[in-house]
């Protein structure tokens, strides 16, 4: 496959984050970690990027008729798995921003968003789910005309976590990582804000999680599109907790699919933060 990199590559590219390359006999291409997973199949003549959040449904990320336009969408999300196993700020454009020249975005209303631009090789596009995708278009458009390499380049040059341990683990516990520890590469001052903020959603997360559960191992993932974070446990049956820009949270039980859940999260559906009821203190100090 002429401009596609080999899964040796994709291996090398996911190691930071424990990414590796699937056999899936369903599936033009299924890259992802232990819990999730991305992956190209072949629909009608159309290319489907899915996605599955520990053994649930798969669903529908973006489509294209173009297998090169979804494999650059498939690495540009593992990119940002790579950068936060990394400790990095994925790259990223504002929403605000103008698009580069070249690019239209369609905004379909409840269709979803479709993304059009002009290479090399002709007139190209990708679809997205719903509107609330419109933010991810926008960022999608600065990696969409890229060759795989160079989005390889782009997100993959990152250091790799201290002693092998990946920093989306927090052992029970474990101290909690402060909001105000250096994490930031570069020195660039909104980065290290940015990285700074997104470490506060986490240790908030965190806190309300160990309040009712405080031996469980916990992870988390960045969600960028909807500027949060999702504070999980590492287990079976443990729930999750998403946590916007506000601090305000969502609780959602295993049993919810994830894609609904950040679909009830993006609704604005909250969980009051008085339903955490700190299991770690004696009922004399609860009153």
């Amino acid at each position: 496959m002429t401009g596609y990199l080999a899964d040796d590559r994709l291996r090398a590219f996911g190691q930071p984050a424990r990414v590796t390359v699937w056999p899936d006999r369903d599936s033009v291409l299924c890259i992802g970690d232990a819990e999730v997973l991305l992956r190209i199949v072949e629909r009608d003549g159309w290319f489907v990027v899915e996605k599955q959040d520990r053994g649930g449904a798969w669903y529908r990320q973006m489509t294209s008729e173009w297998l090169e336009v979804a494999r650059r969408y498939l690495l540009w999300e593992i990119g940002g798995w790579v950068q936060s196993a990394a400790g990095r700020q994925p790259v990223r454009s504002s929403p605000d921003e103008p698009l580069r020249d070249g690019f239209t975005l369609t905004d379909q209303g409840p269709a979803g968003p479709v993304l059009h631009w002009i290479e090399p090789a002709g007139s190209r596009s990708a679809s997205f789910p719903s509107a609330r995708w419109l933010s991810t278009a926008k960022r999608f458009a600065s990696f969409a005309d890229l060759p795989e390499g160079a989005i390889v380049d782009r997100l993959g040059s990152v250091r790799t976590p201290p002693s092998g341990v990946p920093p989306t683990a927090v052992p029970a516990g474990a101290p909690q990582p402060g909001a105000g520890d250096p994490v930031g590469v570069g020195g660039d001052p909104a980065d290290v804000e940015d990285e700074r903020r997104q470490r506060r959603l986490v240790d908030w997360g965190i806190e309300l999680f160990r309040r009712i559960a405080p031996d469980i191992e916990l992870g988390h993932r960045l969600l960028p599109e909807d500027d949060a974070v999702v504070v999980f446990h590492r287990g079976r049956g443990g729930g999750s907790i998403y946590v916007a820009a506000d601090e305000s949270v969502l609780f959602m039980a295993s049993a919810v699919p994830p894609h609904e859940a950040v679909e009830m999260f993006r609704s604005g559906l909250r969980t009051p933060v008085e339903r955490f009821v700190d299991r770690r203190r004696s009922p004399a100090d609860q009153g």
